[in-house]
């Protein structure tokens, strides 16, 4: 069984968000990780809508 490096899995997530997000203002930041979020939430609210059928 392969191992999972979740400590490099980490890194790189949290690499590439910097990269997307360095140059952002406060409010885009912030505008940034609500839009992430309700992306998110609706995702899941779709999948539970299914699994719920």
């Amino acid at each position: 069984m392969e191992k999972i490096k979740a400590v490099d899995m980490v890194r790189q997530i949290r690499d590439k968000q910097y990269l997307l997000t360095k140059d952002l203002s406060g409010r885009e930041l912030m505008d940034y990780f609500k839009q992430k979020a309700k992306k998110l939430h609706d995702e899941l609210s779709e999948s539970l809508v299914i699994l719920n059928k």
